[in-house]
């Protein structure tokens, strides 16, 4: 079936669908219908009128002329389907306000979620943001700083001779020192010395103590190392251990006050997570509160739009069966004037003169839809 809308020239003109395969075939076979019942007259111009019952009526001569149209009209209800359109209006009236009703179950539910977070929300924690961001920047001073340390041992060591990967493991186990001993120490510090300041300040001598004494037999190992190569070397170069001792132990100070002056307490970085992680879910339930809320506004108008449709095509089957009522009445006419022709007037005690009384009428679908359309 080929639909095609009238392009309204205003928006107040109301759009009607137009079949145009079913109005042609209507066309077609109305014109062979006329041809037919004109022939059937023909045939009932024979008969011999004086001799027929009073009570003898047109009627039960042209059965078939009405029969022909019926057929039309069912083609007409098969072809647009009228039974299964008037049912869809019921059902989508029903599914829409199924899904309407889902969608605010949806939304209460999300609202009640969103009111629960937001109960608990801290927005106080988005004064951290500040402390973590400088947090992070300290992280890359302390990576470039281990990695500056670890390049450093290991063109210091190599320079003293020896293996490359023994000048390469003391190399990286110092960035390492420098870097996670770093992290460990400002944490025993705060852990064990409180607020006091001479337990602090002997707490960290004694996380301390092991660095330095690490570097300082790293060191004095590959010098001696170097003097066992190289003996006539000796009074080139100074056998102190303490020189890169000290460059070394220097690197983790700096290191550990990094870390003591910049890390956020570990109860500042769960309070700023759950912040942004709350944040998020709020902003989360939000946009999914929108899109249902969104949703359900555009239910009615979509309803609305499919009920037009449907109720387009129930005024295209009324206005179909109209025409084809009204042809039928044409044929019979045509039928009538020749049947009058060829018995001159003999068969006029067969017709009352009311046309609704010398046909039957036609099953129709449609007529009655007027009252089931409302305003939408």
């Amino acid at each position: 079936m080929k639909l095609f809308k009238k392009r309204p020239e205003n928006e107040l003109i109301v759009t009607r669908y137009i079949d145009t395969d079913l109005s042609d075939h209507i066309e077609k076979m109305d014109t062979q219908l006329i041809v037919k019942h004109l022939k059937t007259a023909q045939q009932l111009s024979v008969l011999k009128f004086g001799q027929i019952s009073e009570k003898a009526s047109i009627k039960d001569y042209i059965q078939g002329l009405v029969l022909d149209y019926q057929k039309l009209v069912d083609y007409c209800n098969n072809r647009l389907n009228g039974k299964l359109q008037q049912a869809r209006e019921v059902s989508e009236i029903a599914d829409m306000k199924a899904q309407a009703k889902d969608i605010a179950r949806q939304i209460d539910e999300t609202e009640d979620t969103l009111a629960v977070i937001k109960a608990k929300f801290d927005d106080s924690a988005k004064a951290y943001k500040a402390t973590l961001k400088k947090w992070q920047w300290v992280l890359i001073v302390l990576y470039f700083l281990a990695g500056f340390e670890l390049v450093a041992n290991m063109g210091a060591y190599s320079l003293l001779g020896g293996n490359i990967l023994a000048s390469a493991s003391i190399a990286i186990i110092s960035g390492i020192v420098v870097f996670y001993w770093a992290h460990i120490t400002p944490k025993m510090v705060l852990r064990f010395g409180g607020n006091n300041w001479k337990k602090q300040t002997l707490i960290f001598i004694i996380m301390a103590l092991p660095i330095g004494v690490i570097f300082y037999f790293f060191s004095a190992m590959r010098i001696d190392y170097l003097l066992a190569l190289n003996p006539d070397m000796k009074g080139v170069f100074s056998g102190n251990p303490l020189v890169p001792t000290m460059v070394n132990f220097f690197a983790y100070l700096i290191a550990t006050y990094l870390v003591f002056e910049f890390r956020p307490t570990e109860a500042t970085r769960n309070l700023y997570k759950k912040y942004t992680d709350d944040l998020k879910e709020i902003e989360l339930l939000t946009a999914k509160r929108s899109d249902l809320i969104a949703t359900g506004n555009l239910l009615e108008p979509e309803l609305r739009k499919r009920l037009l449709d449907y109720k387009n095509i129930l005024l295209l089957g009324q206005q179909t069966e109209q025409d084809i009522e009204t042809r039928m009445f044409g044929c019979f006419h045509s039928f009538k004037t020749e049947l009058f022709i060829r018995t001159n007037g003999k068969c006029a005690s067969l017709f009352t003169n009311d046309i609704t009384k010398d046909l039957a009428p036609l099953k129709l679908n449609y007529q009655d839809i007027n009252h089931k359309i409302k305003t939408l």
